[in-house]
């Protein structure tokens, strides 16, 4: 796989913030993406998303993805559905 320079860098510090080596953060996405069969966000192409969410909810939008839990929910059906309900209020909030 090809990979920008650069965004691979910015990819592999929050990994690193994280305590995820690249090689296990790829390996967490493919399962999410696995267990979902799907994405584990929501895709837009509509110029509405980017109205709406201003650079600062982006982030915030980023950090509801990544998911902040004081504890890792046990099984990936508790995880996807954690994630589903975070993503779904946030988009919410910011339609709003």
């Amino acid at each position: 796989m090809r990979i920008d320079g650069q965004l691979k860098n910015d990819a592999e510090a929050v990994f690193k913030q994280l305590g995820l080596s690249t090689s296990e953060a790829i390996k967490g996405f493919f399962s999410v993406v696995r267990n979902r069969k799907g994405l584990p966000f929501v895709l837009q192409s509509s110029e509405e998303l980017a109205d709406i969410v201003s650079n600062t909810k982006r982030l915030a939008l980023l950090d509801s993805v990544m998911g902040k839990y004081a504890s890792i929910p046990t099984s990936s059906e508790e995880f996807n559905i954690r994630k589903h309900q975070e993503l779904d209020a946030e988009l919410s909030k910011h339609k709003q």
